[in-house]
């Protein structure tokens, strides 16, 4: 078990270590011009959910950039939840709401409303983002806007970070810390050249990549599977937009039941993850699993030794310096100190979460 434990903790220190020396890479925020002429399509799918549609929709009114449209589309609400069509009259951008049974006959799951709003798109380039999703910045679309400009209309992925409101409790705080970890690891192994993730929440894309590819829609994946837009796009450039500028702001769950019945739908999208993304979630989840196990084995049978205590130091002080680093970067400063603390308690609840993805209660309703 010592063994083990110093083999694991030589792995997350050198990971750990690679990462805060890549840190100014991963975030760097080069010189752009503006135009305020350059047109977006602002993807929102939602199902049953019309309050939080009328709260983004105030959001957007107040965007600094406003050369886009929006494509709301109703995913086989029921009745009650219909946007009302005077929430859609006299905004500064234009609306177009549709209501997708009206094309299609059956639910078929969140990437088919995806697919079929962006197939509708006017713009080339596409801003996807979630119903209970806000921007975090008025400058939102402009950031997004003085980043794609320089592309002239070339097929590439802008992925962003999707941050949760700030609320009290240690579950809210689980939730932020799990979220921001899943962006900085993303971030940076999408920096080192190996993409396999990202969230809707905030997903800036071509039109093309995704109306090219129709076997990415995967009908019996209820969510989640923003992921494989971004894994399996071959040779189309795949960039990081991290100006906190850019970041946006979703509603957490409130309970712990809901929370495991998100992140249970989330991971559904697993088994479709190529090896190398598999590797590379091993390396940013079940290290650190089999670390605290490890250490905690050791720590319980009284075998710690010198050794032992000094590699756990330095791999703490690794961990420390990662998580200080990214979490400034991504603004969750609160997060910082006692980072090491929640990896240890979210990690506790990794193995429900993957059990629970095995049932149907995840489902979206």
């Amino acid at each position: 078990m010592v063994v083990l434990f110093l083999i694991f903790s030589i792995a997350l220190i050198l990971l750990e270590g690679v990462k805060i020396a890549s840190k100014h890479k991963v975030f760097d925020l080069p010189q752009r011009s503006y135009d305020q002429e350059f047109p977006l399509s602002v993807v929102v799918c939602y199902r049953n959910e019309v309050d939080n549609v009328k709260r983004l929709l105030q959001a957007l009114r107040a965007q600094s950039h406003l050369n886009f449209e929006l494509i709301v589309i109703d995913d086989f609400s029921d009745l009650d939840q219909k946007v009302p069509f005077q929430w859609l009259d006299k905004t500064p951008f234009r609306i177009r709401y549709i209501e997708l049974e009206t094309y299609c006959k059956t639910h078929k799951g969140k990437k088919q409303a995806v697919w079929f709003g962006v197939s509708k798109a006017n713009h080339d380039w596409v801003v996807h983002t979630d119903a209970d999703c806000v921007p975090k910045s008025k400058e939102w679309l402009h950031t997004i806007a003085k980043e794609l400009r320089q592309k002239n209309n070339k097929k590439e992925i802008y992925i962003g970070y999707g941050a949760y409101q700030k609320l009290p409790g240690l579950l809210n705080k689980l939730i932020r810390f799990d979220t921001a970890l899943i962006a900085a690891d993303y971030f940076f192994w999408n920096q080192m050249g190996f993409a396999y993730s990202a969230v809707g929440r905030n997903l800036i894309y071509h039109k093309d990549v995704l109306l090219d590819n129709p076997q990415i829609v995967v009908p019996e994946l209820d969510s989640g599977d923003d992921d494989l837009l971004v894994e399996k796009q071959g040779d189309i450039p795949i960039n990081n937009l991290t100006d906190p500028l850019s970041f946006t702001l979703s509603i957490p769950p409130k309970t712990l039941k809901n929370w495991i019945k998100q992140k249970a739908r989330h991971l559904t999208t697993a088994s479709y993850y190529s090896w190398v993304s598999k590797t590379i979630s091993f390396l940013n989840f079940h290290l650190k699993l089999f670390w605290w196990m490890f250490f905690l084995g050791i720590a319980l049978t009284n075998t710690l030794t010198g050794l032992v205590f000094l590699t756990f130091i330095l791999r703490v002080s690794t961990g420390f310096f990662f998580y200080k680093s990214y979490f400034k970067s991504l603004k969750e400063n609160d997060l910082q100190h006692f980072a090491l603390i929640f990896e240890f308690l979210v990690i506790l609840f990794y193995p429900i979460f993957w059990g629970m993805k095995f049932l149907p209660w995840h489902k979206r309703q």
